[in-house]
């Protein structure tokens, strides 16, 4: 989010509202990892990975009033993206 709007960055409440929600999503992420339902990596940079295809997509679109809306199906493409990779597989 600060490349997309720097002032973010000294936003505390916004700080400890984006920590939670990557404690969350790495405690989810470590919880597929131990089950084997993800591929075996730093749960920690995956979260932040995932929270920066979001934020980044969501903080543009919200920030440029000229911009289209997001598609419908938007959440879906980065889950798909995040879960699967691109790559088409056979």
């Amino acid at each position: 989010t600060a490349s997309v709007l720097p002032d973010l960055i000294q936003d505390r409440t916004l700080y400890r509202l984006t920590r939670r929600y990557l404690d969350l999503v790495t405690r989810v992420i470590e919880e597929g990892i131990q089950t084997g339902e993800v591929h075996p990596a730093p749960a920690d940079e995956l979260a932040e990975l995932l929270a920066s295809m979001v934020f980044k997509a969501t903080a543009k679109w919200n920030l440029d009033p000229d911009s289209a809306p997001l598609p419908a199906d938007h959440p879906q493409l980065i889950e798909q993206v995040f879960l699967r990779g691109v790559l088409r597989t056979t």
